[in-house]
């Protein structure tokens, strides 16, 4: 038997069948990840410098509160007329600068 409409042994011959991109067809694909990966590593760049205020500022009131109880300890100060600055509330703003980083830094 010959093979009839130009066909060999069953397989169609001429252009694969399938989806085939055309010069004015937009590639889809990896591009919207990339865009995340860059997305989610400008946002650890924008949060590098709140990092970085954010711990200043802990060891700031750290050193505060260190200063006032050594004040308090060897009796040259009785009584603090201004409250400190909260430490635990500026640790957990740097800790939760750290997690937003970390998150942004796992999910690219």
């Amino acid at each position: 038997m010959m093979p009839m409409g130009g066909q060999m042994g069953g397989m169609p011959v001429g252009p694969p069948m399938g989806p085939q991109m055309g010069p004015g067809q937009p590639v889809v694909g990896p591009l919207p990840q990339a865009q995340e990966k860059q997305d989610n590593i400008s946002k650890v760049k924008s949060l590098i410098g709140p990092l970085s205020n954010s711990l200043s500022a802990t060891l700031k009131t750290a050193a505060h509160n260190l200063h006032q109880n050594s004040l308090v300890d060897i009796g040259t100060s009785k009584n603090v007329d201004i409250p400190p600055p909260r430490f635990d509330r500026s640790l957990e703003e740097f800790y939760s600068i750290c997690d937003q980083i970390e998150l942004h830094l796992v999910s690219s």
